[in-house]
C-alpha cells in the first residue's frame, strides 16, 4: 500500500534520531504493509517493539499493547529460537502494559510463557516482578512472599526466613541503625549509585516484599527494609533505595525516634530530586504521607499530597502505588472528619477505580470505612458494621482466608469505632478483648494512633460493678498504658493526638471535679485541628458526665453541642440517636 511504502522509505532514508522522534507515525505507516520476507518480519517486529516501549514510557499503555502485540505476533514461535532475549523483553513489556490496563488474565499468560523458557534469571526477572505484583494485588500474599524469596535465592542473595523471631528483628534493626551512623539526610542521599544489575534486582525484590509482607508478615517487612538499607549504604543507591529510606523512616518513628525517623525519610525526598527516579515518586508519596508525616504534621495536610501521589502513579504506570495513595487518602478523609456525604461519595469512586486496576487489597480495605460512614450517615442508628457495602463476618472470614492481617485489623478498628460512637461499651470491650493488640498490624499508620486512643477509651469506660476487681484493675492498667503511649506522641510533636489525650484525661477524672476542665480542653483542641467527629464525641461524653452529676444545665449544653457537631459531620443517624436518648435536652427545632 501507499502508506506502507511511505513508511518503508522513511525507515530507509531517515537517520536513527529522526526515526526515534517520529517512531509512532513511522511504525503505524509501516504496519500498513505485511512483511514479504523473514528479514522484513524481524525488522518490523523490532520497530514495533521500540514503539511499544516508547509508548509505555509515555504512559500510553493502550497504544503500547497494540505495538507490542504486533511485535510478538510478527516474531511468532521462531522468536524464542532466533532472538530469545528480544522476545522475552517484548513479552514482559506487553505483560506490564496489560497489568497497568487491568488485563490480568493475558498478563499472566504472557508471564508464564517467559518463565517456562530456558532463560537466565536476569532475563526472567521482569516476569517474576509482574507475577509478584499480581499476586499481591489479588491478596495472595503468601504466594507473593514465596516468589520473592525464591527469586532472591536464584539471584544468590542471603536467605530471608519465613519465620522470624523478635530477637532476629532486633539484631537486624541494630545493624541497620548502626549503618546509618548518625549521617545526615544530605550525606545519605549523596552515596554512590549502584551499577551492578544483579544487585539492583536484589534491591527491587526486597522492595516488592515490603507490600506483601506489610499485610501478612510484618517481621519479614522489617527484615527486608533493614537489609535493603544496609545494602544501599554499603554497595550504593538504586531507584529502590527511595522506598527503602522512606520505609526505614517510618519504622524508626514507630520505634519512638520521631526526629531521626523524619531525617531518614527525608533521604527519599532528596533522592526523588535526582534523575531517573520518576517511577518511585508515587510509592514514596504514600509511604511519607501514610506512615511518616502525620506524626508531626496535621492530618489534613496529607490529603492533597496523596491525591498527587495517585496521579503520579497513573503517569508512570505504578498502579499499585497509585491505588495505595488513593486508599490511604480515603482513610484519612474519615479520620480528618471530612463531611460524611463527601467521604461516602469519594470512597465509592475510589473503590471503583481501584477495582478497575485489580488491586483487591486496597479495595477491600476501604469497605469498612464506607460502611461505617453509611451507618452514621443513614436514617437509623446502627452500631453493627454491616449493610449495603459489606457484611462484617463475611469480610472477616475473607481476611482470615487470605492472611490479610492489616485489613483485618482495620475492620475490627472500624467496628470498635461504631461501638464507641453508639456508646456500646460492653460490646466494645468484648471485641477488644477478643481482637487483642491490633496496633501490631497497623504500625506506623494513623490507624495505629486511632486504635491506641480507642483502646484506652474503651478500657476506661467499660468497667461495670458486675466486673471482677481483677478485671477492673486490668482495664485501668491497659488504659493508662495506652494513654502513656499517646502522651509520648504528643510530647514528640504529634498535633493530631492532643485533643485525644485531653479527652482521655477527662474520662479518667470523671470521678472528681477535674473532668469538666479536661472536656473543655479536648473540645477546644479538636475544633482547632478540625476533628469534628471527636469534638462531637467529646461533648456527648461531657453531657453524660454532667448528667451523672445532676447538672442538667451543662448536660443540656454539651448534648446540644454534640448534636450540632454530629450534624456538621453529616452523621445524621448519630444525631438522631442523641435525640432519642435525650429528648429532654433537645431544642424544639431538632
Amino acid at each position: 500500500s501507499l502508506k506502507g511504502s511511505i513508511g518503508l522509505i522513511l525507515m530507509e532514508y531517515l537517520d536513527q534520531e529522526t526515526i526515534d522522534e517520529n517512531i509512532f507515525e513511522i511504525t503505524s505507516l509501516r504496519n500498513c504493509d505485511p512483511p514479504s520476507s523473514e528479514d522484513e518480519r524481524y525488522v518490523l517486529a523490532k520497530i514495533n517493539a521500540r514503539a511499544g516501549l516508547q509508548a509505555s514510557e509515555n504512559a500510553a499503555f493502550d497504544s503500547a499493547i497494540v505495538y507490542l502485540k504486533t511485535a510478538r505476533e510478527l516474531l511468532g514461535s521462531r522468536g524464542w529460537k532466533l532472538e530469545p532475549v528480544l522476545t522475552s523483553h517484548i513479552y514482559i513489556a506487553e505483560a506490564k502494559a496489560r497489568f497497568v490496563s487491568g488485563d490480568i488474565a493475558v498478563m499472566e499468560t504472557l508471564v508464564e510463557e517467559v518463565l517456562q523458557r530456558d532463560l537466565s534469571i536476569e532475563n526472567k526477572f521482569g516476569a517474576y516482578e509482574l507475577k509478584i505484583l499480581a499476586a499481591t494485588g489479588n491478596e495472595r500474599f503468601d504466594e507473593a512472599i514465596a516468589i520473592s524469596l525464591d527469586v532472591r535465592r536464584q539471584l544468590k542473595f542471603k536467605r530471608i526466613p519465613r519465620k522470624i523471631s523478635s530477637v532476629t528483628v532486633l539484631r537486624e534493626f541494630l545493624k541497620a541503625n548502626h549503618a546509618l551512623k548518625g549521617r545526615s539526610a544530605a550525606e545519605l542521599a549523596d552515596l554512590p549509585h549502584l551499577t551492578d544489575k544483579r544487585a539492583i534486582m536484589g534491591q527491587r525484590i526486597l522492595q516488592l516484599l515490603f507490600v506483601s509482607s506489610f499485610h501478612a508478615s510484618y517481621s519479614i517487612l522489617e527484615l527486608a527494609v533493614f537489609r535493603s538499607l544496609r545494602a544501599s549504604i554499603k554497595y550504593g543507591l538504586s531507584k529502590s533505595s527511595c522506598g527503602t529510606f522512606a520505609a526505614m523512616g517510618s519504622i524508626l518513628i514507630a520505634f519512638g525516634d520521631v526526629k531521626r525517623g523524619t531525617e531518614v525519610a527525608k533521604v527519599a525526598e532528596l533522592l526523588l530530586e535526582k534523575k531517573n527516579t520518576k517511577e518511585m515518586k508515587s510509592k514514596v508519596h504514600y509511604i511519607l504521607e501514610g506512615f511518616v508525616n502525620h506524626w508531626t504534621c496535621p492530618l489534613q495536610g496529607t490529603l492533597q499530597p496523596l491525591l498527587q501521589g495517585y496521579k503520579l502513579g497513573l503517569e508512570t504506570g505504578d498502579t499499585e502505588s497509585a491505588c495505595y495513595n488513593l486508599a490511604i487518602r480515603g482513610t484519612h478523609l474519615w479520620y480528618a472528619s471530612r463531611p460524611l456525604d463527601d467521604v461516602i461519595h469519594e470512597l465509592k469512586a475510589n473503590i471503583g477505580v481501584i477495582g478497575q486496576m485489580k488491586q483487591e487489597s486496597q479495595k477491600t480495605g476501604l469497605l469498612p470505612y464506607i460502611q461505617a460512614a453509611m451507618n452514621l450517615h443513614g436514617h437509623s442508628p446502627v452500631s453493627i458494621l454491616s449493610g449495603e457495602a459489606m457484611q462484617y463476618e463475611e469480610l472477616l472470614m475473607s481476611f482470615d482466608r487470605t492472611g490479610n492481617n492489616t485489613n483485618r485489623a482495620v475492620l475490627v478498628l472500624l467496628q470498635l469505632e461504631l461501638f464507641v460512637f453508639y456508646q456500646d461499651w460492653n460490646a466494645a470491650h468484648s471485641l477488644l478483648t477478643k481482637a487483642g493488640n491490633i496496633r501490631q498490624c497497623t504500625i506506623g499508620s494513623f490507624q495505629s494512633v486511632r486504635f491506641t486512643f480507642i483502646e484506652s477509651l474503651i478500657c476506661l469506660k467499660a468497667p461495670r460493678p458486675s466486673m471482677s476487681l481483677q478485671g477492673r484493675r486490668k482495664c485501668r492498667r491497659q488504659a493508662l498504658k495506652s494513654m502513656n503511649i499517646i502522651k509520648g506522641w504528643a510530647k514528640r510533636g504529634n498535633v493530631n493526638v492532643v485533643h485525644l489525650l485531653h479527652l482521655l484525661n477527662a474520662v479518667l477524672n470523671e470521678g472528681n471535679d477535674g473532668g469538666g476542665d479536661h472536656f473543655k480542653e479536648a473540645s477546644t483542641a479538636a475544633a482547632r485541628n478540625g476533628f469534628i467527629h471527636d469534638r462531637a464525641l467529646t461533648h456527648e461524653l461531657a453531657g453524660i458526665y454532667y448528667l451523672g452529676k445532676g447538672d442538667d444545665y451543662w448536660a443540656r449544653y454539651n448534648i446540644n453541642l454534640a448534636h450540632r457537631s454530629y450534624m456538621d459531620w453529616h452523621a445524621r443517624a448519630k444525631a438522631a440517636d442523641l435525640c432519642n436518648k435525650y429528648p429532654q435536652f433537645m431544642s424544639q427545632d431538632k
